[in-house]
């Protein structure tokens, strides 16, 4: 396969899985999964990691990233986000879920209740609002990520 061996480098330096490479026996080369006899097994945290560096690679315009730490607990989750928050910095990207991490780190926050948007703003605008759905969400998890 041929690739941008530098720019590999520093995307996986950027999401933090440079240990994870020099730990694999065949580096960057190294079968993940359980698929094949030799592949090798990663944590939940690390297959978000590795997505979200596979995501950096593409160069694409627009980034989806639709339940992206669904499999992590709070504290990790919020750990991915603050990551690529921090290595996407000019870059659209929508993200879709149920667990508001990343919504303080949002430009802008669209609340789809009922198939519509029923709010939408900063994360400040929609916690000034006492009776408003995302306040209601955000005050239900915020212990989560403390």
């Amino acid at each position: 396969m041929i690739y941008d061996r530098e720019k590999v480098e520093r995307i996986i330096s950027d999401v933090g899985l440079d240990r994870l490479v020099c730990e694999l026996n065949k580096g960057l080369d190294a079968p993940l999964g359980k698929i094949k006899e030799d592949g090798v097994d990663v944590s939940g945290g690390q297959w978000q990691r590795i997505a979200i560096a596979r995501l950096l690679y593409s160069d694409a315009r627009v980034y989806i990233l639709d339940e992206p730490t669904a499999s992590l607990e709070p504290v990790a989750e919020s750990q991915v986000y603050e990551m690529f928050h921090r290595v996407n910095k000019n870059r659209f990207t929508i993200y879709v879920t149920h667990r508001l991490g990343a919504a303080k780190m949002s430009d802008e926050i669209l609340v789809v209740h009922g198939r519509k948007i029923a709010e939408s703003g900063s994360h400040e605008q929609l916690m000034s609002n006492p009776d408003g759905i995302y306040r209601r969400m955000f005050e239900s998890q915020k212990s989560w990520y403390e």
